[in-house]
């Protein structure tokens, strides 16, 4: 399953245009371990390419990723 999800992504990052940006992420970190069903402790996956992913280095949290998301779309709004 890692390995078609590591596919299909790479796959997605390739396909970017230069003003593009892919933001993955989850809101259970449990990929590890398919038979946890639940929320689990363990760090959510943040994966960002693009001209935005500089908005994202300091994301802790889903509080961080939903004001770097925010930054992200202000920029992106004034560049056009």
């Amino acid at each position: 399953m890692l390995v078609a999800i590591d596919s299909f992504v790479y796959a997605l990052a390739r396909a970017l245009r230069p003003h593009d940006s892919l933001l993955l992420t989850s809101d259970h970190g449990n990929i590890e371990d398919a038979t946890t069903m639940s929320h689990t402790r363990n760090p959510v996956p943040l994966f960002v390419v693009g001209p935005a992913a500089p908005h994202f280095g300091a994301v802790h949290d889903l509080v961080g990723l939903k004001q770097a998301l925010l930054a992200a779309l202000v920029d992106q709004a004034h560049s056009i």
